[in-house]
């Protein structure tokens, strides 16, 4: 008969992950958490920095549409290199020997963009400098997606681990409506010198960037000596390093990334199959949520929004407008986060999906036929269908549904193909908008998220699994065949817990 300690030896219990003090439970959220708020902060917020610095270095007027779409794209290119080299690097020498070194590029390329030389600086010097330094931005950014994906998925705070994924990935829309709200509090408190000198303009943006720093700052030293998660010692190795006798290497990590996505057996074929799926899955959905975030600015003023008869009006209009519609991209975060151990990652995702292509395809049906408020009220449903299903989903599947030795990477793989989607869409939708309106550039958004509606079947459901469920493939089994095996572990544990303790016998006298 099973014992307890039998049950422990073969299952690692992610019971046992909890940290103890609400105080250690708070802190390591907001470590994991940082890069996600930096991410919303200077990414989400881009596209009204960008109206902010065509005003400062163009004499008033705004940046041509490619150079924009340049700048843009340069976070893009960035993250996608960081997605892969810090995933890697992750699974092959742990999270504790690469961890906090994303930040560091994530802050030196923000302070360099801050540091844009204000005067005898060309136009096309401005869009150098600052794509160049976006790109080192981004690397840290992108590095940052499967580190503190992995670390979430491993440790324990009391909550499930869907729910503390999709809670620290939360922080990216926090991210995005503080810099809003800043945003329009920073261009009221320089309302007097903008209209006096619209060149004043240049200390918003400048001061908004500075103040995205903060966080990670303050963070920098608890991510740089953050100690190795206890999967990562059980499933994969205690000893890594870049080079040495019995320990773990970058080899020994390709050699586990080569060994799991092969053809050579049934399984691994299925593999190969998950790791496409939400790749496809993440490069259709960010086509179109990073061609609305990116083109927030231009959205609004097209539909007519954020627009005024001043400058500093059309700037005041676009922060509310922003405020706006991130409040309802939170509360589809929110809602999001508990929906899948409710209905599952699959439903949650494809139903999105769907949804968001639906709505997207009204949108554009309807664009040149309705007042401002009804494309106002279109643009904040689907901002809460988008955020609520495949954002939440995209980014929590790819880190679930591959086992310890490869989550890294196969979620820095899934992200960086996101990415891509990322990159294109930042050229696309502001050309598709300005040169064929934007009823053109939404039909493309709604036709990509039908195409991510159908990858998302190739994922696998993982709700109710534990890690040691994952580590043995379970969630390639049959559904009937996975539900019984989750009730018959939920069993053996409610047996083991209710189990009198042993008597320990005492010696007779």
């Amino acid at each position: 008969m099973s014992t307890v300690s039998d049950y422990d030896e073969h299952h690692y219990d992610e019971e046992k992950e909890q940290v103890v003090s609400f105080v250690a439970k708070l802190k390591f959220f907001i470590i994991t958490s940082v890069g996600f708020f930096s991410d919303g902060w200077l990414n989400g917020g881009f596209s009204y920095i960008v109206t902010m610095v065509g005003y400062t270095y163009w004499n008033g007027g705004s940046i041509p549409s490619l150079s924009q779409s340049l700048i843009k794209s340069g976070l893009s290119i960035g993250m996608i290199a960081g997605m892969v080299v810090f995933g890697f690097f992750g699974d092959a020498l742990g999270r504790h020997k690469v961890y906090g070194k994303e930040l560091i590029f994530t802050l030196l390329g923000t302070f360099m963009i801050v540091l844009t030389p204000w005067n005898n600086f060309s136009e096309q010097a401005v869009i150098s400098w600052m794509t160049v330094w976006r790109v080192v931005t981004g690397f840290g950014i992108g590095g940052d997606y499967p580190m503190s994906a992995s670390l979430n998925s491993e440790t324990k705070l009391g909550m499930s681990r869907a729910k503390l994924i999709t809670t620290s990935f939360f922080i990216y829309q926090m991210g995005t409506l503080l810099f809003t709200i800043f945003f329009l509090i920073v261009i009221v408190g320089y309302k007097n010198k903008i209209e006096e000198n619209l060149y004043n303009v240049t200390y918003v943006w400048r001061l908004l960037f500075g103040l995205g720093m903060i966080p990670g700052f303050a963070s920098l030293y608890e991510r740089l000596t953050m100690k190795e998660t206890k999967p990562y010692e059980k499933y994969v190795s205690k000893v890594t390093g870049l080079t040495g006798e019995n320990v773990r290497t970058q080899k020994e990590g390709w050699a586990d990334f080569v060994e799991y996505f092969n053809f050579k057996t049934a399984i691994a074929r299925r593999h190969v199959i998950t790791l496409v799926s939400t790749a496809l899955t993440w490069f259709f959905f960010d086509i179109a949520f990073y061609g609305f975030s990116l083109n927030n600015s231009n959205i609004l003023a097209l539909i007519g929004y954020g627009s005024g008869n001043t400058k500093y009006q059309s700037l005041y209009n676009t922060a509310v407008g922003a405020i706006i519609i991130t409040i309802f991209g939170i509360v589809g975060n929110l809602i999001g986060i508990f929906l899948p151990d409710i209905i599952g990652r699959r439903p949650q995702l494809i139903g999105g999906c769907l949804i968001c292509a639906v709505l997207y395809a009204i949108w554009a049906g309807v664009e040149n036929h309705t007042s401002t408020g009804g494309l106002m009220a279109l643009f904040v449903i689907s901002s809460l269908f988008l955020q609520g299903g495949p954002n939440n989903m995209t980014f929590l599947c790819p880190i679930e549904v591959f086992p310890t030795r490869v989550r890294g990477t196969a979620h820095g793989i899934s992200a960086a193909v996101g990415k891509c989607g990322a990159l294109l869409t930042a050229f696309a939708f502001g050309y598709l908008s300005t040169n064929a309106g934007l009823a053109a550039a939404i039909g493309l958004c709604s036709g990509v998220m039908v195409l991510a509606t159908i990858t998302s079947f190739g994922i696998p459901e993982v709700m109710g699994l534990t890690l040691d469920d994952i580590e043995n493939d379970v969630q390639y089994l049959p559904r009937s065949e996975r539900l019984a095996h989750i009730a018959a572990r939920i069993d053996r544990r409610t047996a083991f817990a209710s189990a009198p303790a042993p008597v320990e016998e005492k010696e007779a006298i």
